[in-house]
């Protein structure tokens, strides 16, 4: 999981106070739409290895394993681009 591997990393660099910020296609957690972010979904399980798109809360989830606090979420814009902010 390529962005649970950057978000590790990125902690380390946001230890005193820092974020991390992750902008992505965002599914809804049923993972079957808005439209736009599942076929980015299907486009990425088709041409990379274990790609796939996530939901906000699996966002949530990895910023706090690796060690962020205070997440938050950005409502998705209508094509399901949204942002999830972790603060250390």
């Amino acid at each position: 999981m390529a962005l649970f591997a950057a978000l590790r990393l990125g902690v380390f660099a946001a230890l005193s106070g820092g974020r991390a910020a992750v902008q992505e296609f965002l599914l809804n957690e049923d993972k079957a739409a808005p439209r736009e972010a599942a076929l980015f979904s299907l486009h990425m399980v088709a041409v990379t290895e274990g790609g796939r798109a996530y939901t906000a809360g699996e966002i949530s989830s990895m910023l706090k394993a690796v060690g962020f606090r205070r997440i938050s979420r950005d409502a998705p814009d209508p094509r399901g681009v949204g942002t999830v902010t972790g603060t250390c």
